[in-house]
């Protein structure tokens, strides 16, 4: 740990790959603990935030597409063009 005024910065190692279930749950757990002027910083920390994100932000892109693909259906099946044969038979 190293110490300058009123700020600590600790160095945390993980013996599992960066994208494990084991440091996924570890960062999720030191974020916890820790209060909201904690910064983590890695690859590790970065791959938490990315899936945090993503796990917030994909209901809200995909309602938003199935909106956009039902009004475009919509608009699609109003745009219909049927041609009728009343032209008399000129043969």
């Amino acid at each position: 740990m190293l110490y300058s005024g009123d700020s600590t910065m600790m160095i945390v190692t993980f013996k599992e790959p960066t994208s494990s279930m084991r440091t996924m749950n570890a960062i999720s757990k030191i974020k916890k603990y820790t209060k909201d002027d904690c910064y983590l910083g890695g690859m590790s920390a970065i791959s938490e935030d990315t899936k945090d994100q993503t796990e917030h932000d994909t209901p809200i892109y995909a309602g938003i597409a199935v909106v956009l693909c039902i009004r475009i259906r919509e608009y699609d099946c109003s745009s219909c063009i049927y041609v009728r044969n009343d032209f008399p038979n000129r043969l």
